[in-house]
C-alpha cells in the first residue's frame, strides 16, 4: 500500500473575484510517483462542489512545481441531508446555504408532504442525490433513522462502483466526537478540516 501524507493545515480565503493561492506540503512513500489532490468548495456551510487534480511527486526543488495539468470541477447538483430531528435548527442553517447557492437538496422538514410515506421517500431521495451530506452529532449517533440513510447512501455507492452519491460527513458538536457503528467505517468521520470549518463558525476555532 502506498501512502502520503498533507500538512492538513486549515486555509480561509473569501473568494472576491480574482484567483485565489493556497501553498500546502505532501510527503509520500518514495514508491509514489503522483498524488490526487481533493478540494471541496463550500458557500457557507454548503459543500458546492469539489476539485480533482494531480500532482507529480519527487524531490526537494528550487524552482516551484508546475500548474499544469487538468483539474476536474464537479459541481453538486443534488444534496440529501441526513441529521437527527434534535439537531433540526442547525441544519436548517445549512438547508439555507445550499438553498442561496442555488443547490437543489433535499431537508425533510420543508422537502416531505404532510402524511407521505418516509421509508420510500428517502431511499428514492438518497438514490437521486449526487451529495450525501450526513450531518453528525451525539444526537444523530442514537438516530436509527441517520444509520439506516448511511447504510443506503453506502450501498447505492457500492452499486455504482464508488462514483455516487459522494459522502461527506459534518461534525454538529464536539469534541469529543460522537462514536459511529463499524458497519459505517467507511465512511470518513476523521475529517478534521471540516470540524475545524465547523469550529470556526460557532466561534471556537482558532488560527
Amino acid at each position: 500500500m502506498c501512502r502520503w501524507a498533507c500538512d492538513g493545515a486549515l486555509q480561509r480565503r473569501t473568494w472576491q473575484g480574482e484567483p485565489l493561492d493556497f501553498n500546502f506540503t505532501a510527503e509520500a512513500d518514495a514508491d509514489v510517483k503522483q498524488v490526487v489532490f481533493l478540494a471541496r468548495v463550500f458557500i457557507d456551510d454548503a459543500q458546492i462542489g469539489v476539485l480533482a487534480f494531480t500532482r507529480p511527486v519527487g524531490g526537494p526543488k528550487k524552482e516551484a512545481a508546475s500548474t499544469g495539468g487538468k483539474v476536474r470541477l464537479k459541481r453538486h447538483k443534488r444534496v440529501f441531508l441526513s441529521y437527527s430531528s434534535k439537531d433540526r435548527e442547525t441544519v436548517s442553517a445549512i438547508a439555507t446555504a445550499y438553498e442561496a447557492a442555488g443547490v437543489q437538496h433535499f431537508f425533510d422538514r420543508t422537502s416531505l408532504k404532510s402524511g407521505e410515506e418516509w421509508s420510500p421517500r428517502l431511499r428514492r431521495e438518497i438514490e437521486q442525490a449526487d451529495l450525501f451530506h450526513l450531518c453528525w452529532s451525539k444526537s444523530a449517533a442514537e438516530s436509527e433513522w441517520v444509520e439506516k440513510e448511511a447504510e443506503h447512501a453506502l450501498t447505492r455507492r457500492r452499486r455504482s462502483n464508488g462514483k455516487r452519491p459522494e459522502i461527506t460527513v459534518q461534525m454538529l458538536d464536539g469534541p469529543p466526537w460522537a462514536k459511529h457503528p463499524p458497519h459505517l467505517d467507511s465512511i470518513n468521520f476523521d475529517d478534521f478540516v471540516r470540524a475545524a470549518i465547523v469550529g470556526y463558525a460557532r466561534g471556537d476555532g482558532s488560527n
